[in-house]
């Protein structure tokens, strides 16, 4: 998910929202076709379908990547809250600065080791001072021992979980990128066969193409000698004509 508009001020481009879940950019990356998305929208959208949400393009997490420079330059400009606004924050700083923010940020809901108390980060000091259980002479060294040992088992106890969901959504990856890696691989078997199919199919065809040309070049000789035969003949049958017109020519003149 990404950050909540509302906590910006200033309009937010709309090239800077996430094409899933339509809040600003968080730990952005981009698909070759140029749409942005949150790494964690992304992630889980191509785990249940390998293409882009917004143009249905073929998409493989490996072939995402950062945001443009400029992109990243105008995301890390933009002012926002701090999640501890309802606190009593009132801090506005660069995104590019907030994690660096909220991790000191004196308005941090905190909970006392002690007495279990609520309070905030900037207040924790004061109220440790005045802590009845931290001054109390009934073990209160033991007392926040056993406190501390609690939200320990706790920090640990939520550390393993995230890190077997890590692992599960990780292997659940890996085994989509292998069915697409083979898909691709079969894809690409089926390709080659049609590209040589299509190149035997060239070699035949220009065979054939090279055979009708010869053919037409011979009918073409075929039909110049025909038509030099032609000429010789109607030549010699023009010659015979005329020798037997000479031929008759002296009987006439003895009739006379």
């Amino acid at each position: 998910m990404g950050f909540d508009v509302d906590r910006f001020e200033e309009e937010v481009n709309e090239g800077l929202l996430c094409a899933i879940c339509h809040d600003v950019l968080e730990d952005a990356v981009q698909a070759p076709c140029e749409h942005a998305f949150c790494s964690a929208c992304i992630q889980a959208w191509l785990l249940e379908d390998n293409s882009c949400p917004v143009d249905r393009q073929i998409l493989l997490a490996s072939e995402l990547r950062q945001l443009h420079r400029y992109m990243r330059n105008d995301l890390n400009n933009l002012q926002i809250r701090c999640q501890y606004w309802q606190h009593g924050c009132r801090e506005k700083v660069p995104l590019e600065t907030l994690h660096q923010h909220e991790s000191a940020c004196p308005s941090e809901p905190m909970r006392c080791p002690a007495c279990r108390a609520d309070t905030s980060r900037g207040e924790m000091a004061r109220h440790l001072q005045i802590c009845t259980l931290r001054t109390s002479a009934v073990v209160p060294a033991a007392d926040v021992a056993r406190l501390l040992e609690d939200m320990r088992s706790e920090l640990e106890a939520a550390r393993q979980d995230f890190m077997t969901k890590l692992a599960e959504q990780k292997l659940e990856m890996d085994l989509r990128l292998d069915a697409q890696r083979r898909h691709l691989v079969q894809r690409e078997h089926c390709l080659q066969e049609q590209l040589e199919e299509m190149r035997r199919l060239y070699a035949r065809l220009s065979e054939d193409i090279k055979k009708l040309i010869q053919q037409e070049k011979t009918s073409r000789t075929e039909l110049q000698r025909m038509a030099q035969e032609k000429a010789e003949l109607l030549q010699l049958l023009h010659q015979a004509s005329r020798s037997q017109a000479v031929q008759k020519l002296p009987e006439k003149v003895t009739d006379l």
